[in-house]
C-alpha cells in the first residue's frame, strides 16, 4: 500500500493493498500478486459494540500536579540551558508514572469493570 505527502504535509488517496506471495516449489522460485480493495476488507460491524451509562466521569488531576516548577531556572540564562532545571508539579509525591485502579460495579447486575490509570510525563 501507497500513499503520498504534500509539500504541506496532507496525506494523499491510498492506492491499492498488494499482496505478494515468493513461494519455492522444490526449488524453483515464483511469485503470485494480488490487488486487494478496500471493499474486500470490510467487516459487517458488530451488533451489539456499546453498552450505555447513565453518567459520563471525567479524570483529571489536581492543578498542583500540573503547574510548572520553577524555583531552580535562572532566566537570566538561555532557555535551552535551563529545560533540565524545570520540573512538573508542586508537590513531592507527583502522579507521573503511577498507576491508579478505578473500580465500576454495576448496580443492577452486579458485574465489576476495573479501569487501570496510568499518567506518564513525555516530552516532545
Amino acid at each position: 500500500m501507497f500513499r503520498t505527502l504534500n509539500e504541506q504535509g496532507v496525506p494523499g488517496h491510498v492506492s491499492e493493498i498488494y499482496e505478494s506471495q515468493l513461494i519455492n516449489d522444490g526449488g524453483y522460485y515464483y511469485s503470485i500478486f494480488n490487488i486487494l480493495f478496500e471493499s474486500d476488507l470490510e467487516e459487517e460491524p458488530p451488533n451489539n459494540p456499546s453498552k450505555t451509562f447513565k453518567k459520563i466521569f471525567q479524570l483529571k488531576p489536581n492543578i498542583s500536579q500540573l503547574t510548572l516548577n520553577t524555583d531552580d531556572v535562572d532566566f537570566d540564562e538561555a532557555a535551552y540551558t535551563q529545560l533540565e532545571n524545570i520540573t512538573v508539579g508542586d508537590v513531592d509525591d507527583t502522579i507521573f508514572g503511577k498507576t491508579f485502579k478505578i473500580r465500576l460495579s454495576s448496580k443492577k447486575t452486579g458485574k465489576l469493570i476495573d479501569l487501570n490509570i496510568t499518567y506518564n510525563l513525555t516530552t516532545e
